[in-house]
């Protein structure tokens, strides 16, 4: 066995930094990186479950539509915008219900520690002892999951309520364009509301 002291001055060896192996090494890099690609897995069959994400639209087509055809382009905005609020929501819900267990079991761990422990350890000691706990990492992985899934379905939210919110100001320029023709009369009534009915989820 090798020896993995080093020699200092006067011939005295100490012992070399205490570190991770390499295999502890790959094994905590693949942890996170399979949350990570959990989330954009499970991102990607969530906008895939919704259906067919509205085309990107271009200014000029904006202004050249009838207003049945601004009718089925809101409509279909709207759609995928009330759908990514319902999995934002979901995704919400279950980053919270996760965090809340994982406050609950490190507050379990240390309880227990407290009532069975010989030597008193200190708050550093204990923040590692509950958090090389086998149950605590699984859940605290589980969070993490949630929180990069969250961060990605933000993007998408953000995404659908801006291009609803671009069609809707031009709904408005052109109700008032067609205010003296016959043809505002086909506006559906649903979009007398815009933008004022786009409310934005609280964060």
């Amino acid at each position: 066995m090798s020896d993995t002291r080093r020699p200092v001055h006067g011939g005295l060896k100490l012992d070399a930094p205490v570190g991770v192996s390499e295999n502890e090494h790959v094994v905590v890099i693949e942890k996170w990186k399979a949350a990570r690609a959990w989330a954009e897995r499970t991102h990607a069959e969530m906008l895939a479950s919704i259906g067919d994400r509205p085309p990107p639209l271009s200014g000029q087509e904006l202004m050249t539509f009838t207003p049945n055809e601004y009718a089925e382009v809101y409509t279909k905005r709207l759609y995928w915008y009330n759908e990514i609020s319902k999995r934002l929501a979901g995704i919400k819900v279950a980053l919270k219900t996760s965090e809340c267990a994982l406050t609950d079991l490190a507050r379990k761990i240390r309880t227990t520690n407290r009532r069975l422990a010989v030597k008193k350890m200190t708050a550093e000691e204990l923040k590692d002892h509950v958090g090389t706990q086998p149950y605590y990492e699984q859940i605290e992985l589980e969070v993490t999951k949630y929180e990069c899934l969250k961060i990605l379905m933000d993007q998408s939210f953000d995404e659908a309520e801006q291009n609803l919110k671009a069609v809707s100001r031009q709904v408005e320029i052109r109700k008032e364009e067609f205010s003296g023709e016959r043809r505002s009369a086909n506006l559906p009534s649903d979009l007398h509301s815009v933008p004022n009915g786009v409310r934005r989820y609280a964060r």
